[in-house]
């Protein structure tokens, strides 16, 4: 998406946690074991990968800081 010219339409999202109070007893565990970094997946994973890749900060900042100031300031 980013070699394609999307960066500036991109933002990250990490809802691991979001069905928590309605899961059943011991899955957090499973959770857990599957993805340690929990909240912290995108950052720890996700944009070290990205670097990894060749994608540059600034583009790292557009998806991670401009893109959802914008969409969630609605500017």
């Amino acid at each position: 998406m980013i070699d394609a010219g999307f960066t500036e339409k991109l933002f990250l999202s990490n809802d691991w946690y979001s069905a928590v109070t309605i899961a059943v007893t011991g899955a957090m565990d499973t959770m857990d074991k599957l993805n340690p970094d929990g909240m912290l997946f995108v950052t720890r994973t996700i944009i070290p990968y990205f670097k990894q890749l060749g994608v540059t900060e600034a583009q790292i900042r557009t998806i991670t800081i401009d893109n959802p100031r914008r969409f969630f300031g609605g500017v």
